[in-house]
């Protein structure tokens, strides 16, 4: 069932071990009233947080009510790889833009102006263009820093 995380607490338990992994015991609350042990390898905290969507499968045993939680993935990246890719590679351009930027800003700069978000913005924005047009035939047209 989906449902939402709405507390989660370390337990006393001790740590346990299966296949060569370390686990730890947590307290979890969700919002439509399932509560439970679930189990993480992190000894700080599961791999999700109060408020997060999940989806919760419960099972009971001798040690109590056992929950299996994962996180919903997001709606656009619910098995669509080819839009998880392009995003992935449009955050990498960007990424990359940002550091050109300010690589060039320290650089080309002689004087000690700072320079604000909007001009670094700019100078990103002007390299991915200088990067995506490179190979085309047609003119360049001139960077305008």
């Amino acid at each position: 069932m989906i449902t939402r995380i709405k507390s989660i607490e370390r337990t006393d338990n001790p740590m346990w071990t299966w296949n060569n992994k370390s686990f730890y015991d947590f307290w979890v609350e969700c919002e439509d009233g399932t509560a439970g042990t679930a189990s993480s390898t992190s000894p700080e905290a599961p791999p999700y947080s109060v408020g997060d969507e999940v989806e919760v499968e419960t099972s009971s045993n001798k040690w109590g009510v056992k929950l299996k939680i994962s996180k919903v993935k997001a709606p656009n990246a619910g098995g669509n790889k080819e839009a998880y890719w392009a995003e992935k590679d449009e955050r990498i351009s960007r990424q990359w833009a940002i550091n050109a930027a300010m690589e060039y800003i320290i650089h080309a700069s002689t004087d000690r102006k700072h320079f604000n978000d909007d001009e670094i913005k700019m100078i990103a924005r002007n390299l991915l263009h200088m990067r995506d047009t490179l190979f085309e035939d047609k003119p360049k047209e001139k960077m305008p820093f």
